[in-house]
Protein backbone atom coordinates (compact mmCIF):
# COMPACT_ATOMS: atom_id res chain seq x y z
CA UNK A 1 0.00 0.00 0.00
CA UNK A 2 2.76 2.46 0.94
CA UNK A 3 4.64 1.53 -2.22
CA UNK A 4 1.78 2.85 -4.36
CA UNK A 5 1.58 6.09 -2.38
CA UNK A 6 5.31 6.70 -2.61
CA UNK A 7 5.32 5.81 -6.33
CA UNK A 8 2.63 8.41 -7.00
CA UNK A 9 4.52 11.00 -4.96
CA UNK A 10 7.80 10.13 -6.68
CA UNK A 11 6.21 10.63 -10.13
CA UNK A 12 4.76 13.98 -9.03
CA UNK A 13 8.12 15.03 -7.56
CA UNK A 14 9.95 14.05 -10.76
CA UNK A 15 7.48 16.11 -12.80
CA UNK A 16 8.00 19.08 -10.46
CA UNK A 17 11.77 18.58 -10.62
CA UNK A 18 11.75 18.37 -14.42
CA UNK A 19 10.00 21.75 -14.55
CA UNK A 20 12.32 23.22 -11.92
CA UNK A 21 15.51 22.27 -13.78
CA UNK A 22 15.19 23.69 -17.27
CA UNK A 23 18.60 22.23 -18.20
CA UNK A 24 17.30 18.68 -17.86
CA UNK A 25 15.95 16.13 -15.43
CA UNK A 26 17.66 15.60 -12.08
CA UNK A 27 16.66 12.71 -9.79
CA UNK A 28 14.74 13.34 -6.59
CA UNK A 29 16.27 11.94 -3.42
CA UNK A 30 14.22 10.83 -0.41
CA UNK A 31 14.79 13.99 1.67
CA UNK A 32 13.93 16.15 -1.34
CA UNK A 33 10.75 14.13 -1.81
CA UNK A 34 9.71 14.84 1.79
CA UNK A 35 10.60 18.53 1.36
CA UNK A 36 8.42 18.76 -1.76
CA UNK A 37 5.52 16.82 -0.20
CA UNK A 38 5.37 17.52 3.54
CA UNK A 39 1.75 16.35 3.81
CA UNK A 40 2.36 12.61 3.79
CA UNK A 41 0.13 10.92 6.35
CA UNK A 42 0.37 7.40 7.72
CA UNK A 43 -2.57 5.42 9.05
CA UNK A 44 -2.48 4.06 12.59
CA UNK A 45 -1.34 0.56 11.49
CA UNK A 46 1.38 2.07 9.27
CA UNK A 47 2.62 4.31 12.10
CA UNK A 48 2.60 1.33 14.46
CA UNK A 49 4.88 -0.56 12.07
CA UNK A 50 7.26 2.40 11.89
CA UNK A 51 7.48 2.60 15.70
CA UNK A 52 7.50 -1.17 16.22
CA UNK A 53 4.39 -1.23 18.43
CA UNK A 54 0.83 -2.51 18.04
CA UNK A 55 -1.89 -0.17 16.74
CA UNK A 56 -3.70 -0.65 20.06
CA UNK A 57 -0.63 0.79 21.82
CA UNK A 58 -0.86 3.96 19.73
CA UNK A 59 -4.56 4.16 20.54
CA UNK A 60 -3.85 3.80 24.28
CA UNK A 61 -1.14 6.48 24.08
CA UNK A 62 -3.58 8.85 22.33
CA UNK A 63 -6.19 8.45 25.05
CA UNK A 64 -3.53 8.99 27.71
CA UNK A 65 -2.08 12.02 25.80
CA UNK A 66 1.33 10.34 25.71
CA UNK A 67 2.28 9.25 22.20
CA UNK A 68 3.35 11.09 19.07
CA UNK A 69 1.35 13.98 17.64
CA UNK A 70 -1.44 13.00 15.29
CA UNK A 71 -3.92 14.61 12.93
CA UNK A 72 -7.65 13.94 12.77
CA UNK A 73 -8.88 13.86 9.19
CA UNK A 74 -12.58 13.19 9.00
CA UNK A 75 -13.05 10.44 11.55
CA UNK A 76 -9.61 8.92 11.03
CA UNK A 77 -6.34 9.36 12.86
CA UNK A 78 -3.23 10.02 10.76
CA UNK A 79 0.43 10.47 11.66
CA UNK A 80 3.08 12.54 9.90
CA UNK A 81 6.42 10.71 9.49
CA UNK A 82 8.26 13.80 10.81
CA UNK A 83 6.11 13.76 13.98
CA UNK A 84 6.94 10.09 14.57
CA UNK A 85 10.64 10.82 14.13
CA UNK A 86 10.51 13.86 16.43
CA UNK A 87 8.66 11.88 19.10
CA UNK A 88 11.19 9.04 18.90
CA UNK A 89 14.04 11.55 19.20
CA UNK A 90 12.41 13.22 22.20
CA UNK A 91 12.05 9.83 23.89
CA UNK A 92 15.60 8.68 23.27
CA UNK A 93 17.28 7.54 26.47
CA UNK A 94 21.03 8.07 26.75
CA UNK A 95 22.64 5.48 29.03
CA UNK A 96 24.35 6.94 32.10
CA UNK A 97 27.80 5.75 31.07
CA UNK A 98 27.62 7.70 27.79
CA UNK A 99 26.45 10.85 29.62
CA UNK A 100 29.47 10.78 31.93
CA UNK A 101 32.06 10.42 29.14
Amino acid sequence: MLAGIFTDLRVAAMTANAKRFAGGFKPVWHNQLLADFPLIFLTEPQAAVVLGVKPSTLERWRYASKGPSYVKIGGGVRYRPNDLSAWADANTVIPLQKRIS
